[in-house]
């Protein structure tokens, strides 16, 4: 199993939560994770929900599967510079009815050549 996060302070900020939705890049069989159980960072009765779904990192990155997408972060920064920070939102937040729609405006061949395997 590869490693596709990090550890940082996602055990704490579960813990301190009401409610805990944990998006993972995908999903891998129940003993792949016992075979393994000190890389589960969140144990699984702080956990609500599980929900599938690649990219959902991006545009930042997930580290051992994709990388920043640093064009996309530079078209954010010049918006947000020239105080157009309502348009991003509108384009790609109110503008994509799911994460899917939002993928699919990004592009495949984007998203592709972001992936490090």
């Amino acid at each position: 199993m590869r490693q596709l996060g990090g550890h940082h302070t996602e055990n704490l900020l579960a813990k301190a939560a009401d409610h805990v939705i944990v998006t993972a890049e995908e999903i891998v069989p129940h003993e792949t994770v016992l075979a393994d159980p000190t890389r589960t960072t969140v144990p699984g009765f702080l956990v609500n929900s599980v929900v599938r779904m690649p990219f959902g990192a991006h545009p930042g990155a997930c580290p051992a599967a994709y990388s920043a997408d640093e064009g996309h972060l530079a078209e954010y920064a010049a918006l947000a510079n020239a105080g157009k920070t309502a348009e991003y939102i509108e384009t790609y937040v109110r503008g994509c009815a799911d994460h899917n729609a939002y993928l699919d405006k990004i592009g495949a061949s984007r998203l592709m050549s972001l992936k490090l395997t």
